[in-house]
């Protein structure tokens, strides 16, 4: 927790906010306020890129709106995403939609589940920008597998490096 100067507007108490929460309940009163944090620069632009992105397969959703759509669900539980976090681009890596592979961009970092993982991976945006990501056969991040037809391997491939660079530069 990190405390602020920021006073509770019903009974005058200081208030506690946790870096990555979009509530805060005073610990006085228990009064719930919603927490508005301004997105810093760097990831304002990863979200513009991932919203900007031409779509290079239908595999990929990047939308304002993205917590809206049917495949939200199955990303947030396959790969481990936060609720509180929000999330800029889902690339859904499954035939029949399932959300069981593939990655997502979100508020706080990277989320991933590769070919024959049972259990998710995340990693911040500090890991991310040291993250080894290539193309050969499959798409290769650190040491999760994602097996794609080639086309699509090559040009997620330069999507998670363009986001690397963003990342880095800022």
């Amino acid at each position: 927790m990190i405390q602020i100067d920021l006073e509770c507007p019903n009974c005058g108490g200081s208030l506690e906010l946790s870096n990555n929460k979009k509530k805060c309940i005073c610990p006085y009163c228990n009064s719930e306020f919603v927490v508005y944090q301004k997105m810093n620069e760097q990831l304002e632009t990863v979200k513009n890129f991932c919203l900007n992105y031409e779509n290079i397969d239908s595999c990929i959703i990047a939308a304002e709106n993205i917590k809206e759509t049917k495949i939200y669900d199955k990303a947030r539980k396959h790969f481990g995403i936060p609720e509180e976090d929000d999330v800029f681009l889902i690339c859904d890596l499954t035939f029949w939609e399932t959300c069981r592979r593939g990655f997502a961009i979100c508020t706080s970092g990277f989320y991933c589940r590769g070919k024959g993982v049972k259990k998710s991976k995340s990693f911040s945006w500090e890991e991310f920008k040291t993250l080894s990501i290539y193309a050969k056969n499959a798409l290769i991040v650190e040491d999760v597998c994602f097996i794609t037809r080639d086309n699509l391997t090559a040009n997620l491939e330069k999507l998670l490096k363009k986001i690397q660079r963003i990342v880095w530069n800022n």
